[in-house]
């Protein structure tokens, strides 16, 4: 998928197990895995950026976990990538430096699940290419980081989400609680680094029949997902 955008524009792409709508290019279908080659920013910057939801850097058999890492590995050589679903515990993506060109991996581990886990979020920035990490938040354990970065003089706000229910006050498992808590991140974020040029990456956890025939629950539900880009200051535009 090719994109170009101006340096006002920001991004945010929602990547599910079965679609990604990427609604703020009016753009409603697409691959689990998605790579944006290239992403005009300012003058003369070429982006690109891979969303993957990479179902388990653990618990696959060794050939699975090579090929995995080899894709990673092809796709840090022409920009960042943003991992859900590792299902890393604490210190695993240290494993994983030296196999991708040594690139600098910010994680969130995995949260311990029915005797198993879950979740599990990763920014990995090709040092070789010029990014750097200057400051990593824990938004939402396991499920949403971000980092402030900087490349060819221009600092970004990367964020990459794996969308999952939380317990809310009534101790009920919410997505609503999920966003709500994203969209207090995102104030706090746009307000601390109003320079940096946000984007967005990851699984929302949402099918194209949630776009395509929404039900009163799903239409309440992204009333709370607009409120959290809108924090970060993102927009998404009508589907075409």
């Amino acid at each position: 998928l090719h994109l170009s955008i101006r340096r006002q524009r920001q991004m945010c792409i929602r990547d599910s197990l079965r679609s990604i709508a990427l609604r703020a290019f009016g753009i409603d279908r697409g691959q689990t895995r998605q790579t944006t080659p290239p992403t005009h920013i300012g003058s003369g910057l070429q982006l690109c950026l891979t969303s993957w939801n990479i179902t388990s850097l653990v618990a696959c058999s060794t050939d699975d976990q090579t090929q995995k890492s080899a894709r990673v590995n092809g796709w840090l050589d022409r920009g960042p990538v943003m991992l859900q679903e590792t299902h890393w515990l604490e210190g695993q993506e240290r494993d994983f430096v030296r196999r991708w060109h040594g690139a600098d991996i910010f994680a969130s581990p995995a949260l311990p699940k029915l005797g198993g886990t879950t979740g599990g979020v990763a920014l990995v920035l090709p040092q070789h290419l010029g990014w750097r990490i200057r400051e990593t938040m824990v938004l939402i354990k396991g499920a949403a980081i971000a980092c402030i970065a900087t490349w060819r003089q221009q600092d970004f706000l990367l964020v990459t989400l794996y969308a999952t229910p939380i317990q809310d006050e009534a101790g009920h498992l919410s997505f609503s609680k999920f966003w709500r808590l994203l969209q207090d991140a995102g104030d706090r974020l746009s307000g601390a680094y109003p320079e940096a040029i946000p984007l967005l990456l990851g699984d929302f956890n949402c099918s194209g029949q949630d776009h395509e025939r929404p039900t009163a629950a799903s239409r309440a539900l992204d009333t709370h997902v607009q409120a959290a880009l809108s924090a970060f200051g993102l927009q998404e535009c009508p589907q075409t």
